[in-house]
C-alpha cells in the first residue's frame, strides 16, 4: 500500500497537494493520512475542515472503492464510498458573495463535466450534527444511497436518510436529463415529535413531521406537489406549474404558478402565539404568479395570501444587477377581520394598507397608506376622535445594511386633526424625531374631557437620543387658541382665557429612571408649573397652581368674587409608601358677595399598597366668621375610615365618623350636630342662611343594603338667594328614611313646619308626608308614589292612590296620579311611549283663591274647571283642551263694584297649530265682554321633549269687546288711581311670534281719570290706540285738568320684549294742574318723552312749576310716640323677619324740574316765595332728587313781629334719600337786640334755634322781640302769647320748656295753650289751669283772647275712657257734656 501520512515536518507531497488543491479563501482542508492500494482504492484518515471561526466539519476515516479504467470510457465510477464518522459542529461562517456577472439569468444548470460520475454506493455509518446545526439540540444521523452524473446525460439521485439516536427516516428520489429538459423528484420525510424539522424551524412543542414533494415532466410544463403536516396541529398543501415563456432575443424564461392553502387546527396557541395565531386564523389560503426572466429579474405579477386578518397581495420585480426591489403591495379587511383584537374597543367597515418599496435593495424607501373607513367604537368617545374615516400615510428610506431608517414623513389624518412626524433610526434605534399634533377643532375632544370644548391646538415634540445614560429626551410644546368650554363652564372660561400655552422636558434615562423638568401649563389667570422624577421605584415630585385674579370668576358665576388662590403641592418617597402633601391658599377672597381674607386648605397622606393614612383639615374666615372642617382617613384594602370628621364655626358644628365599604359602596357611621346659628354656613350653602337647627344623619348598611335616617330641625329659619327670599320659616322638621331596595331605592319623608314661606309668599303651616321608591331599569328611570299627603295654610291635600312616573329613552310617562283637596282634584295620566302621545289632564273644581296663599295682594275668587285630552306621536301631536274659570272676582267683588267674571277657552292642537277661542264676561252687562281667538305655531321637540312656540312661523288672532273702566277701580285702590269711562278693543294679530303685526284699534271716550293721593283730575279723555305692525300707535291721547289745563301724549309701544325701544311716548301738559289738595296745589307745564324697553323705559324731560301753593296747617299733633312691639310667648322665640320680592319692571327717571319763582309756602305766620332748580333721577321705586329750592322773598309773623327771611335753601343731595338739608335763616330787629331764627339739618330733623346780638336765652329773646321786656315782667297772658308763637314757630300743640316753667312758678297739676279758629289770628286763643282735687276730680279755669269773661270747668273721671265735663261761664251760661277718648 502507498500511503501519504503527515508528519511533524508536514504532510506529504501527495497529501500536501491534495489540501492545497481543496483549500481556499476562508477555507483551511487538512487530512491526517491518505493512503492508496495497488488498485488505487484510497482511505482518508482525519480529515478536518477550518474557516475563520475554526474546525467546523471532521471526518474519521472514508474509503474510496474506485474503478480507473472506467477513466477510458470518460466516467469516475465509484463503486462505494464509506464514511466510518462525520461529524458537522455548525454551519461555516459566510463568505464575500462574488461579484454579480453579465450573463443573461437562467435555472440554475448541470456544470459541464469532462467525464461522469457514477456513485454506486454511498454510506455515511455516522453523522453527527452538533447543537448549533439544528438550533439547539444535537443530532445523530445515517445516510445510505447511490448518485449519477452523467456527462451531458443528466443527474440521478437515490438517497435514505436515518437516526441514530431516535426514529426518523428520509428518502429522496431526483432524476433531471438536461436534453429533453425534464425533471422529477419525489422525496418523503418523516420523523416523530422532537425532530430534527421541527426543531430546526422552530415549531413550538416540536411536533412530529411528515413532508412529501413529489414532481415531474419538462421544465416547460413540469407540475408537482407539496403535502406536509405537523402532527394534528398544522397541514400544509401546495401545486406548483413551471411552464416555458418566450424572453428577448430568443433567450427562454420560465413562468411559476404556485397555489395552495395551510389549515391550523385549534387550539390554535399550541402552535403560535395567542394574537398570531387569531390573525392567521384556521387557515391561509396563498397563490402566486412569477416570472424568472433572462435579464436577471424576477418579476412577481400576482401573489395573493388570505388570512383571517386579511387579503395580502404583493407585486412587483427583483433585479440581480445591480441589486434593485419595486414593489407593490397591499392589505385589505372587512369588519369581521382578526385585526380587530389589534383593537377590541374599534370596529371598521373597511381597512386597506397600501405601499411601495423600490430603490435599491440594500437602501430602499418604503412608502405606506393606511385608511380605515366606518369607525365604530364601543365607547363613542373614541369614535367622535377618530370621525368615519383614519388615514395613515408616510414614507422612509430603509438601510437594511447598517439599520439605518429614515422617516421622510409620516402623516396621520382622523376627525380630531392632524399626525405627523419624522424620524432618523441608526442601527435599528432611534436617533431622534419632530413629532406634530394639529386639532383644528377641540370639539371632538368633548366626549373625553366632559365638558363642550370650541378651539384648536398644536402639539409638538422633539425627540432625541441621549448618551449611555439617556434613551431619550422630549421636548414637548404646545398652544391652544380660541379656547372656550361654553355655557357649561364660563368659570373655567373665564380662568383660562383664550389662549394657553405648554412646555416642558420629559428625559427617559437607560436605567429606567423618568424625569419631567419645567412642565408649565399657562392660561389668561391660571397657570400650573411642576417637575416630578421616579427613579429606583422612588418619586419625587413638586407641582404649583396658581390662580392670580378669582375677580374674573364675577361675570361667569353672577356673584361678586375676587382674590388669589395658590395650590402647593409635593410627592415623595417609593411608590408603595407615597408621602402626599397639598397645600391650598386663598388670600384676599370675596365669595358670593362675603369677604373671605384667608381661607387654608391642608391635604397629609401616606399612600401604601396595604394601608394609605392621612389626614385634610381646611380653616377660612367667611366675613368674620371662621369656618373650620377636618377629618382624618385611613384606606385599607376595600374599606375607607373617615374619623375625627368636625366641620363648623365654633362650638356650631357637625361632628361624626364614617366607614365605606368599596367593595359594596356602603356606608356606615353618624353625622350630627347642633347649630345656634346657621348664618355661619351662609358661605357653605350659597345662601344667607338665619335661624338655628340641628342635624342629624345615620348611616347604615344591614344585610349589604344601604340605609339611613336623617333628622332636620330649624328654627326661625330664613333663606336668601341672589334674586330675594327662598324660605323662610318660623319651625320646620324634616325627617326622612331612606334605604336601598333592588334596582333602587325606597324612601319615606315627613315634613312639618310653622310659619313657612316659599319665595316670598305669606307665612303658612306646612305638613307633608311622602313615601315611595326609586328604581332604574337599564337606562329606564322610574318612580313610585305610595303615600302623598298634607296640608298648607290649613288646605289639606292627599294622593288618591299609587302613582308612577318613568322617564328613559324613548318614554315620559306620569300614570294615576290624582291629587285631591276638599273638593278640588287634579289628576293626570299619560306620557310618551314608543313615539306615541297618549294622556288626559283634568282640573276639577279647582278654588281660585288659593292664588292668595302665593300672591296675597291679589285677592281671587271663583273656580276653575279644565280638561286636555293628549293623542298623536312626537311628529304629529295633537290635543284638545277646555278651560272655564267660573265667578271670578277681584278684590271684595260687588262691595267694590266688580261682579263675578266667567271665562272660557277651548283649544285644538292639529298638524303643528294651536287654534284657541274663548269669552271674558261679568254677569252685568255694564262689566267686560271680551272675545278672543287665535290660531299659533305649536311644535313638539324630540330632544328633550319640550313644546314650543316657533318664532318664526305665521300667526293669527283677533281681541274683541269692550271693558267699562270703573270695573278697574278696586285693583287700583292702593295708589288712590280711579278711572271712568269704556274701553272699546278691536285688535288684530298677524306676522309672526318674532315678527308680530297688529292691526285695529281700542278707543276711549269721554274718560275720567283720577289720583286721590294727588289730587289729580283729568277730564274729557279721548284715547285712539291703532295696531301698526308691531307697535301700538297712540293716534289721539288727550284730557282736561281744573282751571283749563290740558294733557296730551303721542307715539307708540313695541310688543316685542326685545326691542330695546320698545316705548317711544312723547307727553305734553300744559297748564295742568296735577296736584290738588289740602297742603299743596300745582300748575305744571312739561314735555317729558317715555323711551327705552318695556321692562325698563325711561321718563326724561322738563317739568317746568308755572304756580305752586304749599299749605302749613296751624295746628299739628303734640307728638307721635313711637311704640315698639315685641310678640311674645312665641313658639321658637322671635319670627323672621318679612322678606319681599323685587318687580321686575323699573321706571327709570331723568327730569330737570324748573320753577323761576311762584312756589309759595304759608301759613302758621309764614309768607315765603321760592325758585326750583332740581333733578329728579333713579326710578320710582326709588328716586333720586338732586339740587333744591332757593328763597326769593319771605316773612315770618309771630304775633305783631316781623322776621325776614335772608336765606333759603332746600338741597337734595344725590345720594338717593328724598330727605333734603336745609340751611334757612330769619331775622328781626328791636330797639335793643336783633333776633335770627335759624333751621339747619335734614328736613326729616331740623335744628331750629334763636340766636341774638346781643346774646341771650331762646325765651328770653322772645320776650325782647314780641314785647321789648325782660321774660321775668311778663304777664300771665304775655306768657302765654310767648308759648304760643314758639308754637306756631315750631307746628307743636305746645312748648314744653316755656310751659313747665310757667306751670311750676303758678303751683297747678294743668297749664295748656288753647288754639284758636285757622285764619283768626289770636282770637279765640287761650290758656287753660288748674289742679285735681282727688285722684278723678279736677277743677279747673279757661280764658280765651277776645271774651270778656273766664269758664270754670269741672270733669269727672268715669272710666278709663269715658270722662264727665261741666264748664259754667261768668256771661255765656253753662253746658254739660260726656267726653270719650281712644288712644292710637
Amino acid at each position: 500500500m502507498i500511503q501519504g501520512r503527515s508528519g511533524e515536518s508536514g504532510p506529504g507531497w501527495v497529501t500536501g497537494r491534495i489540501q492545497d488543491l481543496l483549500s481556499g479563501p476562508g477555507r483551511t482542508v487538512t487530512i491526517g493520512s491518505l493512503g492508496f492500494s495497488w488498485s488505487l482504492d484510497a482511505t482518508i484518515r482525519d480529515l478536518a475542515i477550518a474557516d475563520g471561526q475554526g474546525i467546523w466539519l471532521t471526518v474519521d476515516q472514508a474509503e474510496l472503492d474506485w474503478t480507473p479504467g472506467a477513466l477510458f470510457r470518460r466516467e469516475i465510477r465509484i463503486s462505494g464510498l464509506d464514511v466510518s464518522r462525520m461529524i458537522v459542529e455548525r454551519l461555516p461562517a459566510g463568505g464575500p458573495e462574488p461579484p454579480p456577472g453579465d450573463e443573461p439569468f437562467s435555472l440554475p444548470r448541470l456544470p459541464d463535466l469532462p467525464v461522469g460520475l457514477d456513485l454506486r454506493r454511498l454510506a455515511v455509518r455516522q453523522l453527527d450534527l452538533g447543537a448549533p446545526v439544528l438550533g439547539g439540540e444535537a443530532a445523530s444521523l445515517t445516510i445510505d444511497g447511490s448518485a449519477r452524473l452523467g456527462r451531458g446525460a443528466g443527474i440521478g439521485a437515490n438517497l435514505g436518510i436515518g437516526r441514530l439516536d431516535r426514529p426518523g427516516t428520509g428518502k429522496l428520489a431526483l432524476s433531471h436529463a438536461p436534453g429533453a429538459e425534464r425533471f422529477d423528484i419525489d422525496l418523503t420525510v418523516e420523523e416523530p415529535e422532537g425532530g430534527v424539522i421541527a426543531r430546526a424551524a422552530g415549531i413550538p412543542g416540536l411536533p412530529p413531521i411528515t413532508l412529501s414533494l413529489r414532481g415531474s415532466g419538462p421544465l416547460s410544463g413540469w407540475r408537482g406537489r407539496l403535502d406536509g403536516s405537523a402532527g394534528d396541529m398544522a397541514r400544509v398543501a401546495a401545486d406548483a406549474i413551471v411552464r416555458g415563456i418566450p424572453g428577448a432575443d430568443g433567450v427562454p424564461g420560465y413562468g411559476l404558478t404556485i397555489s395552495g392553502d395551510a389549515a391550523l387546527s385549534r387550539p390554535l396557541d399550541r402552535l403560535l402565539d395567542p394574537r398570531t395565531a387569531a390573525l392567521i386564523g384556521d387557515g391561509v389560503a396563498f397563490q402566486a404568479e412569477a416570472a424568472l426572466e433572462p435579464d436577471r429579474r424576477i418579476a412577481l405579477t400576482g401573489a395573493r395570501v388570505t388570512l383571517a386578518a386579511g387579503t395580502l397581495e404583493l407585486s412587483g420585480t427583483y433585479r440581480f444587477d445591480p441589486p434593485e426591489i419595486d414593489f407593490d403591495y397591499a392589505l385589505e379587511a372587512d369588519a369581521g377581520s382578526a385585526l380587530r383584537i389589534l383593537a377590541p374597543e374599534v370596529g371598521w367597515e373597511h381597512v386597506r394598507l397600501s405601499g411601495k418599496a423600490a430603490g435599491p435593495a440594500d437602501a430602499p424607501t418604503v412608502a405606506a397608506d393606511l385608511a380605515i373607513d366606518g369607525i365604530a367604537a364601543a365607547d363613542p368617545r373614541i369614535a367622535r376622535l377618530a370621525g368615519p374615516e383614519v388615514r395613515i400615510s408616510g414614507s422612509a428610506v430603509v438601510l437594511p445594511g447598517t439599520g439605518e431608517i429614515r422617516v421622510d414623513g409620516i402623516r396621520v389624518g382622523a376627525a380630531i386633526g392632524t399626525l405627523s412626524a419624522t424620524a432618523l433610526v441608526r442601527d435599528w434605534q432611534a436617533v431622534g424625531a419632530r413629532v406634530a399634533l394639529d386639532m383644528p377643532d377641540l370639539k371632538h375632544l368633548a366626549g373625553i374631557a366632559g365638558v363642550p370644548l370650541e378651539g384648536a391646538a398644536v402639539l409638538g415634540a422633539d425627540l432625541t437620543a441621549g448618551d449611555q445614560a439617556v434613551l431619550v429626551r422630549a421636548d414637548v410644546t404646545g398652544t391652544a387658541t380660541g379656547l372656550r368650554t361654553g355655557r357649561i363652564h364660563p368659570a373655567v372660561d373665564a380662568l383660562v382665557g383664550r389662549e394657553v400655552d405648554l412646555a416642558g422636558l420629559v428625559t427617559v434615562g437607560a436605567d429606567g429612571s423618568i424625569d419631567l423638568s419645567g412642565l408649565r401649563i399657562e392660561g389668561r389667570h391660571a397657570a400650573l408649573t411642576a417637575s416630578a422624577t421616579l427613579r429606583g421605584g422612588a418619586l419625587d415630585a413638586g407641582w404649583r397652581a396658581s390662580l392670580p385674579r378669582l375677580d374674573v370668576l364675577a361675570e361667569p358665576l353672577e356673584t361678586a368674587v375676587a382674590g388669589s388662590s395658590v395650590v402647593d403641592g409635593t410627592a415623595t418617597g417609593p411608590l408603595d409608601a407615597l408621602e402626599l402633601r397639598a397645600d391650598l391658599a386663598g388670600r384676599d377672597l370675596v365669595l358670593s358677595g362675603r369677604a373671605v381674607p384667608r381661607a387654608d386648605l391642608s391635604v397629609r397622606a401616606t399612600l401604601a399598597p396595604g394601608a394609605s393614612r392621612g389626614t385634610l383639615d381646611a380653616r377660612a374666615v367667611v366675613g368674620r366668621q371662621p369656618l373650620d372642617a377636618r377629618s382624618a382617613f385611613t384606606l385599607e384594602g376595600q374599606r375607607l375610615d373617615l374619623t375625627g370628621i368636625s366641620l363648623g364655626a365654633g362650638h356650631d358644628r357637625i361632628t361624626g365618623a364614617v366607614r365605606v365599604a368599596l367593595d359594596r359602596m356602603t356606608a356606615t357611621g353618624r353625622l350630627a350636630g347642633d347649630i345656634g346659628d346657621l348664618g355661619a354656613f351662609s358661605a357653605l350653602a350659597g345662601r344667607t342662611l338665619g335661624g338655628s337647627g340641628r342635624l342629624e344623619v345615620r348611616l347604615d348598611d344591614a344585610r349589604g343594603r344601604q340605609a339611613a335616617t336623617a333628622a332636620l330641625g330649624a328654627r326661625n329659619l330664613s333663606v336668601t338667594g341672589p334674586e330675594g327670599p327662598v324660605l323662610t320659616a318660623s319651625r320646620l322638621d324634616l325627617n326622612a328614611d331612606v334605604s336601598a331596595a333592588p334596582g333602587g331605592i325606597r324612601f319615606d319623608g315627613r315634613l312639618d313646619g310653622t310659619g313657612v314661606a316659599v319665595a316670598g309668599a305669606p307665612a303658612q303651616p306646612v305638613r307633608v308626608r311622602l313615601a315611595g321608591g326609586l328604581t332604574r331599569e337599564g337606562a329606564l328611570r322610574r318612580l313610585g308614589v305610595d303615600k302623598l299627603d298634607g296640608a298648607y295654610a290649613g288646605e289639606p291635600f292627599r294622593l288618591a292612590g299609587p302613582a308612577t312616573a318613568a322617564i328613559g329613552p324613548g318614554i315620559i310617562e306620569v300614570r294615576n296620579l290624582l291629587l285631591a283637596s276638599r273638593e278640588a282634584r287634579v289628576a293626570l295620566d299619560g306620557g310618551l311611549v314608543r313615539n306615541a302621545l297618549d294622556g288626559t289632564a283634568t282640573l276639577t273644581r279647582i278654588p281660585l283663591g288659593l292664588a292668595s296663599l302665593v300672591a296675597p295682594d291679589h285677592e281671587v275668587t271663583g273656580r276653575l274647571d279644565g280638561k286636555a285630552v293628549f293623542g298623536g306621536t312626537l311628529a304629529d301631536p295633537r290635543a284638545d283642551l277646555d278651560l272655564r274659570a267660573t265667578d271670578v272676582s277681584l278684590r271684595g267683588g260687588e262691595a267694590a263694584g266688580l261682579t263675578g267674571i266667567d271665562i272660557g277657552a277651548t283649544g285644538r292642537w292639529r298638524n303643528g297649530r294651536l287654534a284657541l277661542d274663548g269669552k271674558a264676561a261679568t254677569r252685568r252687562r255694564d262689566g267686560v265682554d271680551i272675545r278672543f281667538q287665535a290660531d299659533l305655531p305649536l311644535v313638539l321637540r324630540r330632544e328633550p321633549p319640550t313644546v314650543e312656540l316657533p318664532r318664526n312661523v305665521p300667526v293669527s288672532g283677533a281681541l274683541r269687546g269692550h271693558v267699562e273702566l270703573a270695573i278697574l277701580n278696586d285693583l287700583l285702590a292702593d295708589t288712590g288711581d280711579q278711572a271712568q269711562g269704556r274701553l272699546d278693543v278691536n285688535l288684530d294679530l298677524a306676522g309672526s311670534l318674532g315678527d308680530p303685526r297688529l292691526g285695529g284699534d281700542a278707543r276711549i271716550a269721554d274718560g275720567r281719570y283720577e289720583n286721590r293721593a294727588a289730587g289729580a283730575v283729568i277730564n274729557g279723555i279721548a284715547l285712539r290706540l291703532r295696531g301698526d305692525g308691531s307697535r301700538l300707535t297712540v293716534d289721539r291721547f288727550d284730557g282736561r285738568t281744573p282751571g283749563g289745563g290740558t294733557v296730551e301724549a303721542a307715539g307708540s309701544v313695541n310688543v316685542d320684549p326685545d326691542d330695546p325701544r320698545a316705548f317711544d311716548l312723547r307727553i305734553r301738559a300744559g297748564d295742568a294742574q296735577l296736584v290738588q289738595t289740602d297742603l299743596v296745589t300745582a300748575r305744571i307745564d312739561t314735555v317729558l318723552t317715555l323711551t327705552g324697553p318695556l321692562d325698563a323705559p325711561l321718563l326724561q324731560g322738563p317739568v317746568t312749576i308755572r304756580h305752586a301753593e304749599i299749605r302749613i296747617p296751624e295746628r299739628m299733633p303734640s307728638a307721635v310716640a313711637e311704640i315698639q312691639v315685641e310678640e311674645i310667648n312665641r313658639p321658637g322665640g322671635t319670627a323672621p323677619a318679612k322678606l319681599s320680592a323685587a318687580s321686575p319692571f323699573r321706571l327709570r327717571l331723568d327730569m330737570a324740574v324748573k320753577a323761576e319763582n311762584r312756589i309759595f309756602v304759608r301759613g302758621r305766620g309764614l309768607a315765603i316765595e321760592l325758585s326750583s332748580d332740581a333733578t329728579v333721577g333713579g326710578t320710582t321705586a326709588k328716586p333720586v332728587p338732586d339740587g333744591g329750592l332757593r328763597l326769593v322773598s319771605g316773612t315770618l309773623d309771630l304775633l305783631t313781629t316781623w322776621f325776614e327771611f335772608t336765606r333759603a335753601d332746600i338741597d337734595f343731595t344725590g345720594d338717593g334719600s328724598a330727605d333734603p338739608m336745609l340751611d334757612i335763616s330769619a331775622q328781626a330787629r328791636t330797639a335793643d337786640i336783633t333776633a335770627q331764627v335759624v333751621v339747619t339739618g335734614r328736613a326729616s330733623a331740623p335744628r331750629i334755634t334763636l340766636t341774638s346780638s346781643p346774646e341771650l336765652p331762646q325765651d328770653e329773646i322772645l320776650s325782647r322781640v314780641l314785647f321789648n321786656k325782660p321774660f321775668s315782667n311778663l304777664s300771665a297772658i304775655e306768657a302765654v302769647q310767648i308759648a304760643h308763637s314758639i308754637s306756631r314757630l315750631t307746628g307743636i300743640g305746645g312748648a314744653p320748656g316755656v310751659i313747665d316753667r310757667v306751670r311750676g312758678t303758678l303751683g297747678i297739676d294743668r297749664l295748656e295753650l288753647l288754639s284758636g279758629k285757622p285764619g283768626e289770628g289770636l282770637s279765640g286763643t287761650g290758656v287753660a289751669a288748674g289742679r285735681y282735687v282727688s285722684r278723678d276730680v279736677y277743677v279747673g279755669a279757661e280764658q280765651r283772647v277776645g271774651e270778656a269773661g273766664s269758664r270754670a270747668v269741672v270733669e269727672i273721671t268715669l272710666t278709663r275712657n269715658l270722662r264727665l265735663r261741666t264748664d259754667v261761664g261768668t256771661n255765656s251760661g253753662a253746658s254739660i257734656g260726656v267726653l270719650y277718648e281712644w288712644e292710637y
